[in-house]
């Protein structure tokens, strides 16, 4: 396995076993995610300051 592997995308989103690291940033993607779709559907512009 070369550290490449451990990038993101390597988990499956089908194994049971995910780091907490991974899990925080597919809820994180989620999450922003579903504020660009609220903030499309209500007419609102939605911008990442971070």
């Amino acid at each position: 396995m070369s550290h490449d592997d451990y990038g993101r995308g390597y988990h499956s989103s089908f194994s049971t076993c995910v780091p907490l690291e991974e899990q925080m940033r597919r809820l994180i993607e989620q999450q922003d995610t579903h504020i660009a779709k609220v903030g499309r559907l209500s007419g609102a512009a939605t911008t990442n300051t971070c």
